[in-house]
C-alpha cells in the first residue's frame, strides 16, 4: 500500500490508472476574503492588501503492485495569489 498526500492553495485532483484517487477541485479551497485599502491624495497614491491563505490537505491509500507502470496525474487549478501544489506519496 502507498498513501497519498496532495496539498494546494486552491483545486486539485489526483488520478492513478484513470482513476480518481483525491478530489478537491470543486469548491473554493480556501482564501480568506482580499480587502484592499486605497487611499489617494493629491501627492500620492497607496494600496494596501492583506490576504490570508489556507491550503488543502487531502490523503488516501491505495494498493499499487510492484514492477508495475501507473499513469500518474495531477491536474491544478489556480484562483488567487500565490501558486503552490505538492504531491507526496510514502510506502
Amino acid at each position: 500500500n502507498y498513501t497519498f498526500f496532495l496539498t494546494a492553495d486552491d483545486n486539485a485532483r489526483l488520478w492513478i490508472d484513470h482513476s480518481l484517487v483525491i478530489d478537491f477541485w470543486d469548491g473554493y479551497c480556501g482564501h480568506d476574503v482580499v480587502h484592499s485599502e486605497r487611499t489617494t491624495n493629491a501627492a500620492a497614491m497607496t494600496t494596501s492588501e492583506h490576504e490570508r491563505k489556507r491550503e488543502c490537505s487531502k490523503s488516501k491509500s491505495v494498493s499499487l503492485q510492484q514492477n508495475y507502470f501507473y499513469d500518474i496525474k495531477v491536474e491544478y487549478r489556480e484562483v488567487r495569489g500565490d501558486a503552490m501544489i505538492k504531491l507526496e506519496w510514502i510506502d
